[in-house]
């Protein structure tokens, strides 16, 4: 896997750095918000449709912080 995400940063698409970076990077995108769903509830104050709607607007967030357009 470290071989194909240094490809892809020699391509320029994603931006260079360490690959176990890089890794980290998307594992915390993508985990930490549903790890700490109810705690973002709560102190956001907003039900289970308003946090899958935010988590679903995630997708394009996270694609873009990740990857180089």
């Amino acid at each position: 896997m470290y071989t194909d995400i240094e490809a892809e940063m020699e391509l320029g698409n994603i931006e260079k750095m360490k690959p176990i970076q890089f890794l980290l990077n998307m594992v915390s995108l993508l985990v930490f918000p549903s790890a700490v769903r109810p705690l973002l509830m709560e102190n956001l104050m907003i039900n289970e449709e308003e946090f899958d709607k935010i988590i679903s607007e995630r997708k394009d967030i996270i694609l873009n912080m990740l990857f180089k357009n």
